[in-house]
């Protein structure tokens, strides 16, 4: 493809971006409201112009960047911000329902951000015509130009992906970071409002747990009396203390989600040698599988229970072949939480101690073998009392 063909291409696609754009805009006018066809015309104005765009600069890609080119850049990033902005806005992806990408209908934010969409098509519109009649661009300074520009911008971005992918703490804080954010969306859209059947039966337990502050006592839960594990109470009590147990509610979940797809992360990285790419999707499909996603709404001890579960496995493999003192202390420590924050993940320390415990046995370690023994005493006492 030469360049005149290029450009005429380039104009074409500007062209039918700014008409789609220009009936959007007349249809929202007139019917003052954005159905089926609106929405159709936003998704045509918006392939089009990042298209063209895409031309223009493989075209011009040689030519200074404070030019007529920059315009162009705007309105494809104008297009594509309003594009995802308004999909976000109006609820296409909500968590367990997907509805239709295409011909979607908008709410006000949507309309909103749709806007952005023509404005970015109009902006990429009117340079693409001074290219096409001039065959070249208007530059303001004759450097720096496009090659060097997005060359900068590469080189900036691959070293930014290699300091991230080569420390574990980042690559856990990007997993948790991403799972926070989607476990917190919903706490956002509905405002004051606990999310899950069950959470409010938890708000009621953790005052009633403050009444008494004793973790080992029964207390009324789904119907009678029981005997209740501990763990996410005891951590939750001091804002119960304050009156804020409705409040933290709101909150608990999705940093316990969060640590949840971080260990995920960590666990693929640390322990299935997974490169750090590898070990960042791990996390997010920690974060996107629907039962985690489940588990957070209703079952908030079992949420912290499978966060401290994981970490005691991961501490367990990790430390299995060389366990001092220290870290004896810490296996009991995670063990011992584990099991005090929920009854199956208890017995899954119980039996995971058992293993640790062959394991330390055989290879005649004195703390391995004390410390599992006692984390599995301590789990089928607590599984008992449960």
């Amino acid at each position: 493809m030469d360049a005149s063909e290029r450009i005429n291409i380039s104009f074409a696609l500007s062209l039918s971006a700014f008409l789609s754009s220009a009936y959007a805009l007349v249809h929202l006018l007139l019917t003052d409201s954005a159905g089926i066809s609106f929405d159709y015309a936003i998704w045509i104005s918006f392939f089009f112009s990042v298209l063209s765009t895409y031309l223009e600069v493989k075209k011009f890609f040689t030519k200074p960047l404070p030019s007529t080119i920059l315009f162009e850049i705007t309105g494809s990033f104008l297009s594509i911000s309003g594009r995802i902005g308004s999909i976000i806005a109006n609820r296409v992806f909500e968590v367990g329902y997907f509805f239709p990408l295409f011909g979607s209908y908008y709410n006000t934010l949507g309309i909103e951000l749709s806007l952005l969409v023509i404005i970015g098509s109009f902006l990429v519109f009117f340079p693409s015509l001074i290219h096409a009649i001039k065959g070249d661009v208007i530059s303001f300074y004759s450097e720096p130009n496009i090659e060097v520009s997005f060359s900068t911008i590469k080189h900036f971005w691959v070293n930014s992906v290699a300091f991230f992918s080569n420390r574990l703490i980042l690559i856990a804080l990007i997993s948790g970071v991403f799972a926070f954010l989607f476990r917190f969306y919903p706490e956002i859209t509905y405002g004051s409002w606990l999310i899950g059947w069950d959470t409010p039966e938890y708000v009621a337990h953790l005052e009633d747990f403050a009444a008494k502050l004793n973790p080992f006592t029964s207390y009324y839960w789904q119907g009678g009396m029981r005997h209740i594990p501990p763990m996410l109470d005891m951590l939750l009590s001091p804002f119960a203390l304050i009156g804020k147990a409705y409040g933290i509610f709101k909150i608990y979940p999705s940093f316990a989600f969060g640590a949840l797809a971080s260990l995920s992360s960590i666990i693929a990285y640390k322990l299935y040698n997974v490169k750090p790419k590898g070990a960042i999707i791990s996390g997010l499909f920690t974060s996107l599988f629907v039962l985690n996603l489940r588990i957070s709404y209703d079952y908030q001890r079992q949420l912290l229970g499978s966060v401290f579960l994981l970490s005691f496995l991961l501490a367990a493999e990790m430390w299995r072949d060389d366990i001092s003192i220290s870290k004896a202390i810490a296996l009991v420590a995670l063990g011992v939480t584990a099991s005090m924050s929920h009854e199956v993940v208890g017995f899954a320390v119980f039996v995971s101690s058992i293993a640790l415990f062959l394991v330390s046995f055989k290879s005649r370690s004195l703390y391995g073998a004390a410390s599992s023994l006692l984390i599995a005493v301590s789990s089928f006492f607590l599984e008992a009392w449960y």
